[in-house]
């Protein structure tokens, strides 16, 4: 067997089939509904689309630029949210223990991903391309090659600069340190001035055939070369950081005389700081809102307009899935430690559903009065939005409690949980106009999520 595929024979697909077996065998009624609900949504989206392209004229130009620009910000998503994926123990036991290149280890850790990468984008665009066949618009064979080529091209690439700002930024201040703030701004500056850079080489250079395939060719060489070299320091950096942790100073425990809520309260607080969850929050605010004040100055008023929609109902409902999301998974990593609580499941649940929805109020509150000073918006229509965020914020919770997820599929699980909101927001809109009808499906939809999360996972014998 290859060296690159005996990592996905022996890990990556073992793991992913002990999952769905798991998941088939204990849950099966679950996975069924799971299943139908997401082709229904999916039917929805779609159809919702369709009935979108069919006002606007079809462009194939400007739907490779959207293919691009969207794979671009999915691959960057992918690599930021999954970076922990390689400090678990059982990928350094695998790579310590047999003869595998660290080049070919990486690439084989990471396919699993680039499939779902590629699946994402294919089923993300597909009612594009059945428009383009409704029009009769025709598609070639090669197009669609060339799309799938300069998609492996995006994913690999912007791996290869992932690795390459961590060995720069870890060089600066220690292979024991994170970094993910510094490391984040390297890697996002060097990908976008990429991107901008390239697009205005094509603008100049125009229908050169020959020079753009010179560049894929020049690409998968960088690659091949980059990865290959570069994978060993990046892994070695990685397995001492698990090893030590990132925090290796000492971190002094802490004693609470305090109320039973407050408590929990603080120590969900603690975890999120000792796990740097609002480290990682904070970035992607910055990230999100530079985004806006950059399509506000340099594009036109209807090109601000689509990406600031997309930033509202996508940008920072992204940024409110982490948080909740985080409350199931902890609990079902540590639910042993749990038990040795022995607290009711009000007293648990409450205090860390309520710093959830604290924070994600206070992450849209500030966009929209950052946007009220800055960009001149207006303050009281953006309000609209705050019953959506209790939603999001206990379908997340759910998700976290109903489904394993673990720093090697968070980032799946984001976009996932995303997508199904996205679809739900634009489902509930299409069907109903009045906005206090929608506010109340949110409203009622959220707490009876609280209400199955408390009185069916929280149950005995974990809680009194």
């Amino acid at each position: 067997m290859p060296p690159m595929f005996e990592i996905i024979a022996r890990i990556e697909i073992p793991k992913q089939v002990k999952k769905a077996k798991n998941i088939f065998l204990n849950y099966p009624t679950h996975l069924l509904a799971v299943v139908l609900g997401a082709i229904l949504l999916y039917v929805v989206y779609a159809l919702i689309l369709f009935q979108y392209l069919d006002f606007i004229p079809l462009n194939k130009t400007d739907a490779f630029d959207s293919i691009l620009v969207f794979s671009i910000l999915l691959a960057c998503f992918l690599m930021i949210f999954s970076r922990e994926k390689l400090k678990r123990k059982e990928y350094a036991f695998f790579f310590l223990n047999t003869s595998i290149n660290a080049g070919q280890f990486v690439a084989g850790s990471y396919f699993l991903l680039y499939v779902f990468f590629n699946i994402f984008i294919f089923f993300a665009f597909l009612p594009l391309l059945i428009s383009f066949y409704i029009k009769h618009i025709q598609i070639h064979i090669f197009h669609i090659f060339l799309v799938l080529l300069l998609l492996f091209i995006i994913f690999w690439f912007i791996l290869f600069i992932w690795i390459l700002s961590s060995l720069i930024v870890g060089k600066w201040l220690g292979r024991h340190k994170d970094g993910l703030y510094f490391k984040s701004l390297l890697f996002m500056s060097i990908i976008w001035g990429m991107h901008f850079v390239s697009k205005h080489m094509a603008e100049r250079i125009g229908n050169f055939g020959f020079l753009f395939w010179i560049g894929c060719l020049v690409a998968l060489l960088i690659l091949w070369i980059g990865i290959k070299n570069l994978s060993g320091r990046y892994l070695f950096g990685l397995f001492q950081q698990s090893h030590t942790g990132n925090y290796p100073k000492k971190i002094k425990s802490k004693e609470f005389k305090l109320n039973h809520y407050v408590i929990h309260f603080v120590l969900e607080a603690i975890y999120y700081f000792r796990n740097r969850l609002f480290a990682e929050m904070a970035l992607m605010f910055s990230i999100l809102y530079a985004l806006t004040i950059g399509v506000y100055i340099f594009s036109d008023a209807m090109t601000f307009a689509i990406v600031y929609s997309f930033i509202m109902n996508l940008g920072l409902k992204e940024l409110m899935i982490v948080l909740p999301l985080c409350i199931g998974m902890h609990f079902r990593q540590y639910n042993l430690s749990i038990f040795m609580i022995n607290a009711p499941a009000s007293v648990y649940f409450f205090p860390r559903i309520f710093m959830a929805i604290a924070v994600n109020f206070m992450i849209y509150f500030l966009f929209v009065v950052l946007n009220c000073f800055i960009l001149n918006q207006d303050f009281l229509p953006q309000l609209t939005g705050i019953f959506s965020i209790f939603f999001v914020t206990m379908l997340s919770t759910f998700a976290g409690f109903i489904a394993r997820i673990h720093d090697g599929n968070k980032a799946v699980a984001l976009i996932i949980i995303l997508v199904i909101v996205a679809i739900i927001d634009s489902f509930l809109h299409y069907f109903i106009s009045q906005s206090y009808y929608i506010d109340f499906i949110y409203v009622a939809g959220g707490i009876f999520l609280y209400l199955i999360s408390q009185n069916i996972f929280l149950r005995r014998p974990v809680f009194k």
